[in-house]
């Protein structure tokens, strides 16, 4: 019996040799798995926790205060940052979006609680020493509060985008203001003259009555005996008679309806002596005669008439220049009959006899177009016409023209082409060969053809006038006269201009009708004290 039971013994310490193996072996393997847990659970903390230690140092850096001042010394200078702070809390929009993130911020709470006690529960007291003994600066109650601080942060890096976008859009849009107010006052300067001057030379459709009279011309003009229309003016507001010893009397009184029948019987009377006035009830189609309505005018009026009828004719004075109505639409373009007859307004008013006739020695203007001219003319006080050059009296060279024209004052260049277009230049200095650009803005070219004045635009260049001995030149290349005037041509708009595209083919047109001309005749005028 000895023996079985020896074996079994044998058996039965070999079988718990085995079960106690077995056994170590286990508890070995579970104490590593959860030793390699609570490792990587360390390691996930301390990764946590460098993580949340570099975001604290941000927070602190951002919440320090700007160059050393608190935030009530920048409420205190009044910042522009805090004002748009105030509005935007008041702004719906902006509190729903708060709500939303604090529901969002307090329910990430929740979440970041749940997983962390789990997670702590799951740890041993061993481990939760081991975390403490690591130096972390956050317990896992704190973990959750810097998470929302980083949220904060986040917030605060958002509001200062926003404020830095506000101030660049405030900046932009007063920028642009001051932009648009530059420009809109430009503007209107500039266009005042032309919106003006549209206005006014609005002329009226062709009356009815004047369907009996007969069209007239230049030579009908001409031909008018004892043409003495400086001394009857036919104003607005009232009508002039003058006497023998060239004392006017006004129509306009208590007794205004009999001097106006005196004035009608005594012009009956006086109709050789053309010192008369008519009412202004009086239409032309009761005149006898043509002429008899010419000599009521004074030379503005006729020039005027003779404008109108020649655009209900023909809209183009020729095929390459602009029509008479875009010549009125564009911004710079100034109307000269529009000019004189405003000056000759004022000049009847202070001087009812004024009968002064200028530009007489011309081969090229009649006594129209002198008038219109000459009132154009930016002098404050009229001067007196006198003939310097002539081709027709002198030679036709450059040479000819320097020696009687140069430094002699102010001159106007007259000259007409084999078209009839009739141009030229008024100079305020005095022409010299120097080579040098000189003159002032008062200078400008005119076309009396289109009823246009040209004037200088270019405020800050003064490239108004340049001569030599061989050219003389208005701008750099609007109007260009060289080789003893056999070789002429104008394009406006460089220093020039009525607000035409430059180079185009209507900036060359514009002045003299082609691109290059050889003028028919040149007249140029000079001016001395007008003799009372």
């Amino acid at each position: 019996m000895t023996e079985p039971t020896d074996q079994l013994l044998h058996q039965i310490t070999l079988l718990v040799e085995e079960g106690l193996k077995s056994i170590e072996e286990n508890t070995k393997n579970y104490m590593n798995t959860n030793l390699n847990q609570i490792i990587r659970k360390l390691n996930d903390l301390d990764s946590q926790i460098q993580k949340i230690d570099k975001r604290v140092t941000k927070l602190e850096k951002n919440n320090q205060p700007r160059n050393g001042m608190n935030n009530k010394n920048l409420k205190n200078q009044g910042l522009e940052e805090i004002e748009p702070l105030k509005n935007i809390m008041k702004n719906k929009s902006f509190q729903n979006q708060k709500n939303d993130q604090m529901g969002f911020q307090q329910g990430y709470e929740k979440e970041e609680r749940e997983e962390i006690s789990q997670f702590w529960s799951e740890i041993d007291p061993e481990s939760q020493n081991i975390v403490h003994d690591l130096g972390s600066q956050s317990a896992p109650e704190n973990m959750v509060l810097e998470e929302m601080n980083t949220l904060n942060t986040n917030n605060n890096k958002n509001m200062d985008n926003y404020l830095l976008n506000k101030k660049n859009q405030k900046q932009k849009q007063v920028q642009e203001q001051e932009e648009e107010e530059r420009g809109e006052s430009y503007r209107k300067k500039m266009n005042l003259k032309a919106n003006n001057q549209s206005q006014q030379t609005k002329y009226p459709k062709k009356n009815k009555n004047y369907n009996n009279l007969e069209d007239p011309n230049l030579a009908d003009v001409e031909e008018s005996d004892g043409f003495q229309a400086e001394k009857t003016i036919n104003n607005k507001d009232n009508v002039l008679n003058l006497d023998d010893n060239n004392n006017s009397q006004d129509s306009r009184s208590e007794n205004g309806n009999k001097k106006k029948k005196k004035i009608i019987t005594r012009k009956k009377k006086r109709y050789n002596n053309t010192q008369y006035s008519t009412p202004k009830s009086k239409t032309p189609s009761t005149f006898k005669s043509k002429k008899h309505f010419e000599l009521q005018q004074t030379p503005v009026q006729r020039a005027k008439r003779m404008f109108t009828e020649k655009r209900q004719k023909a809209p183009f004075l020729s095929p390459k220049t602009p029509s008479f109505e875009t010549i009125r639409k564009l911004p710079f373009a100034i109307s000269m009959i529009v000019e004189a007859e405003k000056r000759e307004r004022d000049l009847l008013k202070f001087n009812p006899n004024f009968d002064y006739k200028p530009f007489e020695e011309s081969d090229v203007l009649d006594e129209a177009l002198a008038m219109v001219l000459y009132l154009a003319i930016p002098f404050k006080v009229l001067p007196q016409t006198v003939l310097l050059y002539s081709d027709v009296k002198n030679e036709r060279s450059l040479q000819e023209f320097h020696r009687l024209v140069d430094n002699k004052g102010a001159t106007i260049i007259i000259m007409r082409n084999e078209d009839g277009f009739i141009f030229g230049g008024f100079a305020s200095s005095k022409w010299n060969t120097n080579q040098v650009y000189f003159g002032n803005s008062k200078c400008f070219l005119f076309n009396l053809s289109l009823d246009t004045k040209i004037p200088y635009l270019k405020k800050n260049q003064k490239k108004c006038l340049w001569g030599s001995k061989s050219s003389i030149k208005f701008g750099t290349t609007d109007l260009v006269l060289q080789q003893d005037f056999q070789n002429c041509y104008s394009h406006i708009e460089s220093c020039y201009g009525v607000g035409l595209g430059r180079n185009s083919i209507e900036a060359k047109t514009l002045l003299t009708g082609e691109d290059h001309f050889i003028p028919e005749i040149i007249e140029v005028f000079g001016f001395a004290k007008l003799e009372n």
